[in-house]
């Protein structure tokens, strides 16, 4: 067995938003090579962190290296989007750095944010990712998120950009939790 690095959760500061920022565009850099116009502009949005500190939790990953892993968990309450339905809690800006992949440092970011949404009690955990994340959707579907087509948007509608050169699909999953027995066994 693999001696694995300790590493721990956190919430970022102020002072690690250059960090992340430069983790994100070294994580997402390698979707630049496709060259499309929608590919581009979704990943200059989902680098954008600023929405986070308003709206969520922004949290990293930390390893004897500094940061290797992002992800911004918005709690339904604090969600200011209604990007999906109101009651559920959501994430975005999964990025692990390209030092740190296979690790399992976005599942536990992931599952982070899962275990988040059940504290709060939000009913579902949603999310949008781009249909040209593999990686990421591997990530999700082990985590038991499912596929929701109803909630997918297009990049033109999410960014707001003529989409006659061509658009980029950004798919919707939810991960849907057992409230009737959590209700039952908080209140029976």
């Amino acid at each position: 067995m693999l001696d694995m690095p300790k590493t721990t959760i956190r919430r970022a500061s102020p002072g690690d938003v250059l960090e992340i920022s430069d983790l994100i565009g070294t994580a997402l850099a390698r979707f630049l090579t496709m060259r499309r116009e929608p590919v581009d502009r979704y990943i200059a949005h989902s680098g954008d962190i600023a929405d986070g500190w308003n709206s969520g939790d922004v949290l990293v990953v930390e390893d004897a290296e500094g940061i290797a892993g992002t992800v911004t968990y918005m709690a339904s309450q604090r969600r200011r989007d209604r990007l999906l339905p109101e009651a559920w809690a959501t994430f975005r800006t999964l990025a692990v750095h390209p030092r740190a992949r296979g690790r399992g440092l976005g599942t536990r970011l992931v599952n982070h944010c899962i275990e988040a949404a059940r504290t709060e009690g939000a009913p579902v955990i949603g999310l949008h990712a781009g249909a040209f994340m593999a990686t990421a959707r591997g990530t999700f579907d082990r985590a038991g998120f499912v596929r929701c087509p109803e909630q997918d948007l297009f990049a033109s509608s999410l960014l707001a950009f003529d989409a006659s050169e061509g658009d980029l699909l950004i798919a919707a999953y939810r991960l849907d939790f057992d409230v009737g027995t959590r209700r039952k066994n908080h209140h029976g």
